[in-house]
């Protein structure tokens, strides 16, 4: 049975107590990984990987999928998308919270991302007027799906931030609580953001210049550092930020790539198409998820960690450890 939106908020709030013991934390770390994979069907089926072991979050009687995880105290939140509930085939957004299904208050097509706190789970969706984010279950219109494209959402000290792009002319933007702050004067597209203190970074592309492909770029308060050259097509599709370190995820050509302080970690050979599309850090450990070929994929300091099913179709989307 579903729950509402508001059950799931009253248990995000407490926070484990107990300290870790642990002589090696690294090593029994819970790492979270959402994404999809194909069943033997066909359809897509979302789910969310627990150090390594599968959870179905549908059960592959209609497509669906994982766009982002995030984690509150003792809840793992799952923002997503499913075509089973409706009778007019219409797609719904939605949230999982430690397995459960919720539906996002109002009226909500799909989902782009989730960010958490201690006391905030921002859903990051395509509401009935346009792109909104529901935070605690309560919508923030951000703009119509004419004039620009949603990608990211972080939450800082109360404030939430999101990413995305114009689409009349494509410029990177960013959003704070709800209102644009910030659009980039070259053709370019911002994919993740992530907040520090009072800098704002945010990942992306840019398509101008004198390269003849896109450039992996990053933004930090609207200062763009490049990653790339332009010999090839490459993107950042994540970001974070760890004390004075900026890491970022995303592809150069067909690699899957992660860089530190613009220092570059190819984690595939480039036989076949992959690409990171999450990162994150916890005390020096650097884990990144997306897919290399058809596979999902985890990555932890650029070694492959295995996935319980990632011998399926599909691909991971988002990647959490507690902080």
């Amino acid at each position: 049975m579903k729950k509402c939106f508001f059950l799931a908020i009253a248990f995000l709030t407490f926070e484990c107590s107990q300290k870790n013991s642990d002589p090696n934390p690294s090593q029994n770390r819970e790492v979270y990984v959402a994404g999809y994979t194909l069943n033997a069907a066909g359809t897509q089926v979302a789910k969310f990987w627990r150090n390594g072991v599968a959870t179905n979050l549908t059960d592959g009687t209609a497509s669906a999928g994982a766009t982002g995880i995030a984690l509150s105290g003792p809840s793992v939140i799952v923002s997503g998308w499913d075509w089973s509930h409706h009778s007019d085939s219409t797609k719904v957004g939605k949230f999982w919270v430690n397995g459960s299904e919720l539906e996002i208050g109002g009226v909500c097509y799909s989902t782009v991302a989730v960010a958490a706190n201690k006391t905030d789970v921002c859903v990051l969706g395509l509401g009935q007027s346009g792109w909104t984010y529901w935070r605690n279950g309560s919508p923030t219109f951000i703009t119509t799906t004419v004039d620009s494209q949603t990608t990211g959402v972080a939450v800082n000290e109360g404030d939430v931030f999101v990413s995305g792009f114009s689409k009349t002319v494509v410029r990177a933007q960013y959003w704070r609580n709800g209102v644009l702050i910030y659009t980039n004067s070259q053709p370019s597209v911002a994919n993740a953001i992530a907040v520090s203190g009072t800098d704002v970074y945010l990942a992306g592309y840019l398509s101008e210049g004198d390269a003849s492909h896109t450039k992996a770029v990053i933004w930090k308060n609207g200062i763009i550092t490049e990653l790339t050259s332009g010999q090839v097509d490459a993107q950042a599709n994540s970001i974070f930020v760890s004390g004075s370190d900026v890491h970022v995820g995303g592809h150069e050509g067909n690699v899957a790539m992660t860089w530190k302080n613009g220092s570059p970690t190819n984690l595939s050979d480039g036989s076949g198409s992959a690409e990171v599309k999450s990162i994150v850090v916890k005390e020096g450990d650097v884990y990144a998820a997306g897919y290399e070929g058809s596979s999902p994929r985890l990555w932890k300091n650029g070694v492959l960690q295995k996935l319980s099913d990632s011998n399926l179709n599909g691909a991971a989307v988002s990647v959490a450890v507690p902080q």
